[in-house]
């Protein structure tokens, strides 16, 4: 269990460094701030109940967007940064080895934006049990899992560039990269991308931007392994009636929810909850083995 030194070692540092609770503030805020202000928006707009289903709807977007950085910020520079100050010799010169210190660093910094994580939507549950005329405390839960396992993702993938580069600006320019290509332009890439396939083998269903909105189910696929969309994919599984949800965020009824709920049994395989899931644990883990393998074998 040498990891675990290095993971408790890793979060006794985040609060005498003040990052614990910064980011406990910063979550706070964010998470609480949010169910203040969907309450009083809906509230004020009459005619329309304040649902904490509804809220989770209006997390969605800026959570999908927040988590990421929050993730790579304490990330990139978990093995990178020591390997520049020197200090990775000395933590390797204990009985760490290599593997342990890469795991330890994704448990240690993962416990910290956890930690954050818990109490902010804690004070999105209060704020909601308080004021809200509905509380599910099944979807909520759900979705703070969900977005748990995002966060891990995140830091799996900042541990592994941090792991597999030798500088910290390499480090940062990575992370940079890899949310501008995932989370901003995946989409657009991956339609271009069956486009130029498409067009080489004879068989172009239309101009390049119709593959940007309808690509082809393999390309659809393909463009489901971005992080946020198997992050919203999964969201979207918890909630009831597929999370279909109208412009103002309250679970539609009657013949609407009953339409959606069709339309949720035949989606395909790539559109399904369970397989955004399995993307997120994919995201899990290998960034972070291919990240070891350039770390066990870089000379320090």
């Amino acid at each position: 269990m040498s990891w675990a030194v290095v993971a408790r070692k890793e979060y006794r540092d985040a609060i005498r460094s003040m990052w614990l609770w910064l980011l406990t503030g910063l979550f706070v805020l964010f998470v609480g701030g949010m169910a203040a202000a969907y309450g009083l928006l809906l509230s004020q707009s009459g005619g329309q109940e304040v649902t904490s289903l509804g809220l989770l709807v209006f997390l969605l977007s800026p959570a999908s967007l927040l988590v990421p950085i929050i993730g790579l910020v304490v990330s990139y520079k978990s093995v990178v940064g020591e390997r520049e100050s020197g200090s990775i010799k000395f933590l390797l010169g204990l009985p760490h080895t290599r593997a342990d210190v890469v795991l330890g660093k994704v448990v240690g910094r993962t416990g910290v934006v956890l930690t954050s994580i818990l109490v902010g939507f804690a004070a999105a549950a209060l704020i909601a049990i308080g004021f809200y005329n509905d509380f599910s405390p099944v979807p909520f839960g759900l979705f703070v899992l969900l977005t748990g396992l995002y966060a891990l993702a995140y830091i799996s993938v900042g541990v592994g560039l941090s792991a597999a580069v030798s500088s910290t600006s390499r480090a940062l320019g990575a992370a940079v990269g890899f949310i501008v290509v995932f989370e901003m332009l995946w989409g657009t890439i991956v339609g271009l991308f069956a486009y130029g396939v498409d067009t080489l083998l004879g068989r172009t269903i239309g101009p390049a931007v119709l593959y940007l909105s309808t690509p082809p189910d393999w390309a659809a696929a393909l463009a489901s392994l971005a992080p946020g969309t198997a992050f919203s994919r999964g969201v979207s599984a918890v909630l009831p009636g597929g999370g279909a949800m109208n412009s103002g965020g309250v679970q539609v009824g009657g013949s609407q929810a009953q339409q959606a709920a069709a339309a949720a049994r035949d989606l395909a395989y790539y559109q399904e909850g369970w397989f955004g899931v399995m993307v997120l644990v994919l995201w899990v883990v290998v960034p972070l083995a291919v990240g070891y393998l350039r770390f066990r074998d870089a000379d320090l």
